[in-house]
């Protein structure tokens, strides 16, 4: 089990500092138990209390009646609160924390892949971001990155570099990065659509439905198909 698991009560609370906030997030990403446990979260907390405060209610009740079981019979006892809390857990596992839907799933069907712009620098500038371009559509992101990052220190090319660069961010699951950077991209009108759009995505990924809602009503709905407005309000409801 993670160790973010004992984070749980202070994220849900707001009493983690930013950088704890970030890391948190970032393990959620990776444990999948971790993120369910964050949207079950009201649901296994009234589980535990519950579980408490039946235990509290035992023990005061043994006390008020000065019963004292004999050994085997305790010994007989514990193995069948171990046996109903194994259950139990078992249950909680399949049936409360089942992934619906995975953050797979959301991304394969929402993402979309970058659409070419119109920026070119100088020939050799050009030539270069053709290259970084051509990586990123064979999927070899490693290899672009660096590229498009270079291509960012100059003034003609620096929005489409950050532009690819926040996409793979995002494909590379570095949301709170992916994020920064589309929101950079937000003032320009070239580029909000996208950037608003992905970071509603970014969002959902995240679970924060209320903030890809509000995203999601920032957008030009023009400038995407019916099938995909309707696949995003699936997952908005």
């Amino acid at each position: 089990m993670s160790l973010y698991f004992e984070w749980l009560d202070d994220y849900m609370e707001d009493r983690l500092s930013p950088q704890q906030r970030l890391d948190f997030e970032e393990a959620m990403q990776a444990d999948e138990k971790l993120k369910h446990a964050v949207e079950n979260y009201p649901l296994l907390k009234k589980l535990s209390a519950s579980l408490i405060e039946d235990e509290t209610r035992q023990m005061l009740k043994d006390l008020d009646n000065k019963q004292v079981m004999p050994d085997n019979s305790r010994r007989l006892w514990w193995w069948l609160a171990a046996a109903v809390f194994v259950g139990l857990m078992a249950y909680i596992g399949k049936a409360v924390l089942s992934p619906s839907p995975d953050n797979k799933q959301l991304f394969a069907d929402l993402y979309l892949k970058p659409q070419p712009k119109a920026e070119r620098g100088g020939v050799s500038d050009t030539l270069t971001l053709t290259r970084a371009i051509d990586l990123f559509d064979r999927n070899h992101l490693d290899e672009a990155k660096p590229i498009f990052q270079s291509l960012a220190t100059t003034d003609s090319l620096q929005l489409m570099a950050s532009y690819y660069l926040a996409h793979i961010e995002l494909r590379t699951q570095k949301l709170q990065q992916a994020d920064s950077l589309f929101l950079g991209l937000q003032n320009d009108a070239t580029y909000k659509n996208d950037a608003l759009y992905h970071r509603m995505l970014i969002a959902l990924l995240l679970h924060k439905k209320e903030e890809a809602r509000r995203l999601f009503m920032l957008l030009d709905k023009s400038q995407f198909s019916e099938t995909q407005l309707k696949k995003v309000e699936g997952y908005l409801r």
